[in-house]
């Protein structure tokens, strides 16, 4: 695959969500038109907070919110009130903005003593809205991708990157926990095979300090053992890059 066709730079954040908001929008419609609801999988991080406000400010009248159903990719193991909470974000700069029915929201759960309990309470959820499918698959799935290269929680010392990296990923696995050494926390993260499910994957990238990472992602080999988003980006064939003009500085095309 050659993830460089599916390139969209913008000049800035503010263009970047813009555009990201109005694929929302035609997303929601095509979805909602042929199986009558629209799930998404937000993602966590600074550049969906433009997206977010956008939808509030120029979508809440057009979309039909009571039919989005919202999911989330990863979440730390924070309380909801906490700042650091993607729940919480998503709460604040765009679910308490527009119309939504509470029902349709499914933040990942981390009330339980275990994590790993928290995980597979969270992969029932999903099983059960989607009928038990085991192929459960969103349709839009949003990531980011921090300057380390992991997107949503899959770190490079997560096990389950290293499990899919040698071929032996579990596909039947939505949801894993994983304790983040180098940030001393506990996460939650969808597994590379249920966001790969998803009907589209939209990576929203900005910012400078991601320029060179991207490049390896794009340009360089094959390393998802240090570049975890390849095991999305290099294996799924309709992901798409949202980037403003300084993440995609070191790009070549």
């Amino acid at each position: 695959m050659n993830t460089k066709d599916n390139v969209r730079v913008y000049a800035t954040i503010n263009e970047l969500a813009q555009a990201a908001a109005q694929d929302f929008f035609h997303s929601s419609q095509k979805a909602i038109a042929d199986h009558g609801f629209f799930s998404v999988a937000l993602s966590g991080g600074s550049t969906p907070k433009s997206l977010f406000d956008e939808l509030a400010a120029h979508y809440s009248d057009t979309i039909e919110w009571n039919k989005v159903v919202f999911f989330w990719g990863d979440e730390r193991y924070v309380p909801y009130a906490d700042e650091k909470s993607n729940y919480h974000t998503a709460r604040k700069y765009l679910l308490s903005r527009v119309p939504v029915a509470e029902k349709n929201i499914f933040p990942l759960p981390t009330n339980f003593a275990d994590p790993s309990e928290a995980a597979l309470s969270y992969q029932k959820s999903v099983r059960n809205f989607f009928h038990n499918n085991k192929s459960a698959s969103i349709d839009l799935f949003y990531l980011g991708m921090g300057s380390d290269g992991h997107t949503a929680s899959l770190f490079s010392d997560s096990p389950i990157v290293q499990q899919c990296a040698k071929g032996s990923e579990d596909t039947q696995q939505l949801i894993t926990a994983h304790y983040v050494q180098k940030m001393n926390q506990w996460r939650l993260s969808a597994t590379p095979s249920f966001i790969r499910a998803a009907q589209a994957i939209v990576l929203l990238i900005s910012g400078e300090d991601k320029a060179q990472t991207l490049l390896k992602v794009l340009e360089g080999s094959y390393q998802p053992t240090s570049l975890p988003v390849q095991l999305i980006t290099h294996l799924n064939n309709h992901c798409v890059f949202l980037l403003d003009k300084a993440a995609a500085a070191g790009l070549t095309r």
